[in-house]
């Protein structure tokens, strides 16, 4: 299941315990369609790429951390590795979406 992280603290401990793997990102919002429609898209990556770990932050519930990633769209899956940021595309695409996670993982 994918973490839906509550607040910047829990996002640097989960970034924390995370540093030898790929880390996917998706910012979201309640009230974004696209978003809404990536979550179950998001959701299934999670179980085709164990070696990744997949969180997800509400900007709406977690501004923080959206604001410490640059957030200006939605939605936007930011990629770490040892907590640096090494990607990030904003958009609705499955392919781009797998296509990162092959390439970065």
């Amino acid at each position: 299941m994918v973490l839906d992280i509550a607040n910047k603290a829990q996002l640097d401990n989960s970034i924390a315990k995370c540093l030898n793997m790929l880390m996917v990102i998706d910012f979201n919002a309640k009230w974004c369609g696209p978003c809404q429609e990536m979550k179950p898209i998001f959701s299934r990556m999670e179980n085709q790429y164990p070696d990744v770990k997949f969180v997800e932050v509400d900007v709406d519930k977690n501004y923080e951390a959206a604001e410490a990633y640059g957030i200006e769209a939605l939605p936007t899956f930011v990629f770490l590795r040892n907590g640096k940021k090494i990607a990030q595309f904003c958009g609705t695409s499955k392919t781009c979406l797998r296509n990162a996670i092959e390439h970065l993982k």
